[in-house]
């Protein structure tokens, strides 16, 4: 029982990273699409 419990909070703790890893490349690639926009309007 204990062992599984930790497996669930390890799993719980790398979905989270994972998610918020996932959050943090959108945002940067977001920035970067932002940024390619704003050259093609200069242009």
């Amino acid at each position: 029982i204990v062992v599984t419990v930790v497996v669930t909070i390890t799993d719980i703790y790398v979905m989270i990273n994972s998610i918020s890893y996932q959050y943090i490349k959108g945002i940067r690639t977001a920035k970067v699409y932002s940024i390619i926009g704003d050259i093609r309007y200069l242009y």
